[in-house]
C-alpha cells in the first residue's frame, strides 16, 4: 500500500514540475499578437496565447488579465504599432485613440 502512494506522490510532483517548466518557456505567451474589437467597448488586447481585454470608457481603460509581468509592456507596444499603422488615427481623447488603435487592427 505504502508504495503505491509514494509512487503517486512521485508521479504527481513530477508532473507538476514539468508543468512548472513548460509554462515558463511557452514563447506564445509573449508573441504579439495584433488587438481586436470584440464588441461595444471591449478590445483583445492579449499574446497569442495569453488572453488580456481592454474595456474602454470615457473615464480610463481598464485592463483585464494583464498575466506576466511582461504582459503590459508588450500590449502598449503592440497598441503604438497598432495606432502607428492605421490611417485614421485620432488623439483627442485616450479613450478614443484606443478604440481607433483597436478598430484599426481589426480590419
Amino acid at each position: 500500500m505504502r508504495g503505491k502512494a509514494g509512487g503517486k506522490l512521485t508521479l504527481i510532483a513530477a508532473l507538476l514540475f514539468t508543468m512548472h517548466v513548460a509554462a515558463q518557456d511557452n514563447r506564445a505567451w509573449t508573441r504579439p499578437f495584433p488587438p481586436f474589437h470584440i464588441a461595444g467597448n471591449l478590445y483583445y488586447v492579449g499574446s497569442e496565447d495569453l488572453a488580456s481585454y481592454l474595456v474602454v470608457t470615457p473615464r480610463g481603460n481598464i485592463l483585464v488579465n494583464s498575466n506576466l509581468a511582461s504582459s503590459p509592456p508588450l500590449i502598449k507596444k503592440t497598441l503604438r504599432l497598432s495606432a502607428s499603422n492605421s490611417p485614421t488615427q485620432k488623439s483627442s481623447s485616450s479613450a478614443t485613440h484606443t478604440m481607433t488603435i483597436a478598430r484599426a487592427a481589426h480590419r
